[in-house]
């Protein structure tokens, strides 16, 4: 029940910051509410899944396809695959969270842009973590509570700049300086 409960205020924290992004007056009604939160809680722990399935599935078989003489394909697949999963999934969160109309070319933009820079993200924390023993150095076992705080928020600092960006798309077409 407290996981529940808690899954809801985040999908209501995060709804209410897209609607504060794209300037929606109005949020959603509690109906259309249930079902959103409903399906997000439902549909995003298997398309989790599936993605981390697939991750494993694919590097897998680029052992296998390297061997096979297919090592080119294999390595394209291996790292493109995740990659249009996140920003599949990006796409989505930027089209049907906010409580208005999200022209799919515009969430697909966000959607690209907010996936490239949190594969960067991505590759830069790593070496951060793997090359500097600082936080290890001070804070034994617990330094991995710091550096998960600091990946969440810069986590979720490449979703919501995303989300800003789809938001701005339709202004800037408009010539709106606002």
């Amino acid at each position: 029940l407290g996981l529940l409960v808690t899954a809801v205020m985040l999908l209501t924290t995060i709804e209410a910051a897209f609607n504060q992004i794209f300037r929606v007056a109005t949020p959603r009604s509690p109906m259309s509410r249930l079902l959103l939160y409903g399906t997000a809680m439902t549909l995003g722990p298997i398309l989790l899944g599936a993605s981390f399935s697939l991750s494993a599935w694919f590097w897998a078989a680029r052992d296998w396809a390297s061997q096979a003489g297919f090592s080119a394909l294999a390595e394209a697949v291996t790292l493109g695959a995740p990659q249009a999963l996140l920003i599949l999934a990006l796409t989505l969160l930027y089209a049907a969270v906010p409580n208005c109309r999200v022209a799919p070319a515009d969430a697909a933009a966000g959607g690209v842009l907010a996936g490239l820079a949190f594969t960067l993200l991505r590759w830069g924390f790593g070496l951060y973590v793997a090359d500097d023993q600082t936080y290890e150095n001070i804070y034994g076992a617990m330094a991995v509570l710091p550096l998960s705080l600091l990946w969440l928020y810069l986590s979720w600092a490449v979703v919501l700049s995303g989300a800003e960006l789809v938001a701005a798309l339709p202004e800037w077409r408009r010539g709106d300086p606002n």
